[in-house]
C-alpha cells in the first residue's frame, strides 16, 4: 500500500456574473489512480456520514455572483463576509464603518483585511444598510481554537444545528449573536458574526440548504432575531427569576437567578468573552448570565453584576422573587414583589457594578406548584436530564403522588418509561440514556395523579431533539 498526500489546485474562475446558473458545469476531482477525491466523509468510530461530497478544508463557492444587502444597527455590530468579493479590505467592504474591524484570537486585534468564515466587531453611526458583492459561499470549513471563537456566516441563512463539528472536536455552547446584547441564535444570517465555544482546536463545518429565504431581502440580526427553538424562556425552562436591564439607548439584557440550591447546569449560561470597550454588555462577574447559590455554602451569597458600554440611566425590572435583593450604591432593593428601579450614574470607571444577594431557603422547602422543565442538554447525544417539581399543598404538609414519565416518538409510540412509581413532593430529576435510539424529535410526558384518590393533578408534554 502506498500512502500519499495530494494537493488539488482549482484553476477555474467563475465567469458567470449574471446571478444565474454557473457556466462552469460540474467538476469531479480525481486522484492519479482514478478514484474520486470528493466522497462521503464517514466517522470511523460511529459510522455517521457528515456530508456526501464533503472535502475537508474546502470552501465551496457556487457559480452565482450576487449582492447582499445587510442592515447594521447603530453602534457596534458583529459582522462577517458572506460572499467572496474581489477586495477583502475592511474599507472596501464596509466604507461607512466608523471603527477598525476587531477579530478575536484569544484576545481582540485589529484586522485591515477580512476573511470568509470569521466574525468581526465593527461600529456604525446610526442604523443603515450596506452591500457586499461576490460569488456566493454555500459551505465552509472553519478553523477554530479551543474555547470561544468568532465565526462568520454563509451567503444564505442556515440553522444553528447546521454548524457541525468534526470529531474529536465538539461544540460546547449555544451559538450567540449580538443585537445590543448577546442572544442565543437559532439562525445564522448572512453578513452577521457569531460566537461559538468548542472543546479543542479543530474544524467546524457550515453548509447551506436547510433554510431558504428570499435572497434579495435585507438581512439583519434585529429583524430576523428569533428565539432558538431549543432554548425557550429560561424562566419557564428552569424555574428561574429574571432581571431585565435596559439603558437609555434601549439596549437590553436579561440575567437569570434563583435562590434555590439547584442542579441547573450553570455552564450552559456561560456568555462569550466580553466585547471591546464601549460595547453594551451585562453579565455576572462569573461570566455567566445566571446566578445560583453554591449548595456547599450556607447563608447569604452575593453575585456582582458588571454593566459596561451603557448609556445612563439604566432601568432594572424584575418579577417577584422571594429571598433575593439588589444592592445599588449601598441601597438595598427587595425583589420580593415585582417592580423596577434605576441606576442614575456610572462609576468612576465609566461602567456600573451592582450586587445581587440571594438567601437560599432551607433544604426542606418544597415546590409551590407543579412543573416539567425542559430537558438539558437539548439537543443531546446520547443522554439528557429531565427535571420536574411536585408541590406540597399547605405550608407543612408533604403529599405523595402517582407519577409516570414516558418518552414517545413523533408517531405517538412509547419509546421508554422513565418513572412509574409513587413519589413524595419535592424537586426531582431523571436521566434518559438514548443509546441505540435513532436521531430525531421525541416527546416526554408526565402524568401526576393523587396517591389516595387517583384524581389527575398535573400533565404536561415537552419535546426534545436527539442528534447523532
Amino acid at each position: 500500500h502506498v500512502l500519499f498526500t495530494q494537493t488539488i489546485l482549482h484553476p477555474w474562475k467563475t465567469i458567470d456574473r449574471g446571478g444565474g446558473k454557473s457556466t462552469s458545469g460540474e467538476v469531479t476531482l480525481r486522484a492519479s489512480i482514478g478514484q474520486p477525491a470528493v466522497r462521503k466523509m464517514t466517522y470511523i468510530d460511529t459510522g455517521d456520514v457528515l456530508e456526501s461530497g464533503f472535502l475537508p478544508g474546502v470552501r465551496l463557492r457556487s457559480g452565482v455572483f450576487m449582492t447582499r444587502e445587510i442592515l447594521f444597527a447603530n453602534g457596534w455590530n458583529l459582522i462577517s463576509v458572506p460572499l467572496s468579493p474581489d477586495d477583502f479590505r475592511t474599507t472596501a467592504l464596509f466604507p461607512s464603518a466608523i471603527s477598525s474591524a476587531f477579530g478575536f484570537d484569544n484576545g481582540y486585534n485589529v484586522k485591515d483585511t477580512l476573511e470568509n468564515g470569521v466574525g468581526y466587531w465593527l461600529k456604525f453611526s446610526g442604523e443603515q444598510s450596506g452591500t457586499v458583492s461576490g460569488s456566493s459561499v454555500t459551505s465552509d470549513t472553519i478553523e477554530v481554537n479551543t474555547r470561544w471563537n468568532l465565526i462568520g456566516a454563509l451567503a444564505y441563512p442556515i440553522l444553528s444545528t447546521d454548524v457541525t463539528a468534526i470529531p474529536p472536536l465538539t461544540i460546547t455552547s449555544n451559538i450567540f449573536g449580538y443585537d445590543g446584547g448577546y442572544f442565543t441564535a437559532d439562525t445564522l444570517q448572512p453578513g452577521k458574526g457569531y460566537w461559538v465555544k468548542v472543546s479543542q482546536a479543530g474544524k467546524v463545518v457550515l453548509k447551506a440548504g436547510s433554510l431558504l429565504l428570499n435572497s434579495t431581502q435585507p438581512l439583519t440580526g434585529k429583524s430576523k432575531r428569533l428565539a432558538t427553538s431549543f432554548s425557550p424562556s429560561r424562566t419557564t425552562e428552569d424555574g428561574l427569576s429574571n432581571l431585565t436591564l435596559a439603558d437609555a439607548d434601549g439596549k437590553r439584557a436579561l440575567l437569570y437567578f434563583s435562590s434555590m440550591q439547584s442542579d441547573i447546569e450553570v455552564e450552559r449560561y456561560e456568555l462569550p468573552p466580553p466585547p471591546p470597550s464601549g460595547v453594551f454588555d451585562v453579565r455576572f462577574a462569573t461570566q455567566h448570565s445566571v446566578a445560583i447559590p453554591d449548595a456547599k455554602k450556607t447563608g447569604e451569597q452575593t453575585f456582582t453584576i458588571h454593566i459596561s458600554g451603557a448609556k445612563f440611566p439604566i432601568e432594572i425590572v424584575w418579577e417577584n422573587s422571594a429571598n433575593a435583593e439588589l444592592s445599588i450604591d449601598g441601597k438595598i432593593v427587595s425583589l420580593a414583589q415585582s417592580g423596577k428601579t434605576q441606576i442614575s450614574n456610572a462609576t468612576e470607571e465609566g461602567n456600573a457594578s451592582i450586587k445581587l444577594k440571594l438567601n437560599p431557603p432551607s433544604t426542606t422547602e418544597l415546590p409551590k406548584e407543579f412543573a416539567l422543565m425542559q430537558n438539558y442538554p437539548n439537543p443531546f447525544n446520547p443522554a439528557t436530564v429531565i427535571r420536574y417539581a411536585l408541590p406540597a399543598v399547605g405550608q407543612h404538609s408533604i403529599l405523595s403522588y402517582n407519577v409516570t414519565l414516558k418518552i414517545y416518538n413523533t408517531l405517538g409510540q412509547e419509546i421508554a418509561t422513565l418513572v412509574d412509581e409513587i413519589q413524595e413532593a419535592g424537586y426531582k430529576s431523571v436521566t434518559w440514556d438514548a443509546s441505540g435510539i435513532t436521531s430525531g424529535l421525541y416527546f416526554f410526558r408526565i402524568i401526576v395523579t393523587g396517591d389516595k384518590d387517583n384524581s389527575q393533578k398535573f400533565t404536561r408534554v415537552n419535546k426534545m431533539m436527539l442528534l447523532r
